[in-house]
């Protein structure tokens, strides 16, 4: 608004006090005319002002206090609404807001249904859980302002993950603007994906196909905003089709430590599992060694990095039952071993045992994918790795 009054030559500047007629407190700004523009008014309200003159020798008096109305904007509907990180059973819902926005009424029903359900927002970015997998659902939102609400929006739509094949577990970064997945590449799989805001699923990759027992090389390629990170690197495959995935037994590759660099490398799948589509996640999590040093698990929800899941096919094994193949896929880290060794690859026909170096046993049992080497001193050891009777794998590690 503008106000203007009558000016006196004597004065050099004039001092303006104005405040909403709710308030106690004046605001002040100065002028070298009689005359001012305030920006940084409400609309709808009512405001007092009054003018002080300032010559050489001071401030005169304030001036009466006088009034002036800010027009009402009109509260108009919100735009730009768009969907992000959608799971089978969440999503994020976004849209644009304007200045003059106080909150929303965010309304949601099952597309096949009548009733609304409205929640109240204040921000300009909604979660949604509690969804049902593979549903179809209409949202709407309206804003409300200082002059009253808007109407509702246009009707968007929403589907829900979880048509093709099983539905998981959620799993995702909750932020991700700082650093994402960019890039993922696993043998005939490339995905330059992006930032997904945290979770993306991929089915468009089903015809793409991965072999049991198979080897293949691995590209992972973190991105970033500004600065550049560590991350943990972990992915997991749905071997059996059960729709979940073992932290255990269906992780079939990761980083032993974060690290800011792209990742080359392979991972061997293990001889047995069901073939058909399944479902692989590939998980990168930021490395915060104050609050979280942690790797990611195959079910969870973590403050910064990315999730994404990918609906693939898996073929037979061209030779599973070649001990070759099932010695290729085990792998043993980190080599040099502190406390806990970390055995990939194995099946569950396999057992083993740790020799040291003058050809003592010092352990033997069942072939877990975590040993506990803690108490063994600090030396060189090796671990055979046998399917049945047969010896398939003999592997050097050092103990520190």
């Amino acid at each position: 608004a503008t106000i203007s009054w009558n000016g006196n030559n004597s004065f050099t500047e004039y001092i303006v006090n104005y405040r909403n007629q709710s308030a106690n407190t004046w605001l002040t700004r100065s002028s070298s005319t009689p005359s001012i523009t305030l920006n940084d008014l409400t609309s709808c309200l009512n405001y007092d002002f009054q003018v002080i003159g300032v010559c050489p020798a001071g401030q005169g008096e304030p001036s009466a206090i006088g009034t002036f109305s800010v027009e009402c904007e009109t509260c108009t509907p919100p735009e730009n609404i768009s969907f992000a990180a959608v799971t089978p059973f969440s999503s994020k819902i976004q849209w644009e807001a304007k200045p003059i926005d106080i909150k929303y009424v965010v309304a949601a029903k099952f597309s096949t249904s009548a009733d609304w359900i409205e929640n109240e927002i204040n921000g300009n970015l909604a979660v949604f859980s509690g969804l049902e997998a593979c549903s179809d659902y209409d949202i709407r939102i309206k804003a409300v302002c200082a002059s009253g609400e808007s109407a509702f929006s246009p009707v968007s739509q929403l589907k829900t993950l979880g048509c093709s094949g099983q539905v998981y577990c959620d799993a995702q970064g909750e932020v991700s603007n700082f650093e994402w997945i960019d890039r993922v590449a696993v043998g005939p799989l490339v995905n330059a994906s992006g930032d997904n805001a945290g979770y993306q699923r991929f089915e468009e990759f089903s015809n793409v196909a991965l072999s049991l027992g198979a080897q293949y090389d691995v590209s992972l390629t973190p991105g970033f905003q500004d600065e550049v990170y560590e991350e943990f690197w972990r992915i997991w495959i749905d071997l059996d089709q059960d729709g979940t995935f073992d932290d255990q037994t269906e992780l079939v590759f990761e980083t032993p430590t974060a690290t800011s660099q792209p990742i080359t490398s392979t991972l061997t799948l293990p001889a047995t599992g069901v073939e058909g589509l399944t479902t692989m996640r590939v998980a990168m999590k930021f490395f915060d060694p104050a609050t979280d040093a942690s790797p990611p698990l195959s079910c969870t929800t973590f403050e910064y990095g990315e999730v994404e899941d990918y609906l693939i096919r898996i073929d037979a094994s061209t030779n599973a039952a070649d001990p070759a193949n099932e010695a290729a896929a085990i792998r043993l880290f980190p080599n040099p071993v502190q406390d806990q060794l970390t055995i990939q690859g194995l099946l569950p026909h396999h057992h083993l045992r740790v020799l040291d170096v003058t050809g003592r046993t010092v352990y033997q049992g069942a072939a877990t994918p975590s040993l506990d080497l803690s108490r063994l001193q600090s030396g060189l050891y090796f671990v055979e790795i046998f399917a049945g009777r047969e010896s398939i794998a003999r592997k050097k590690i050092v103990k520190e």
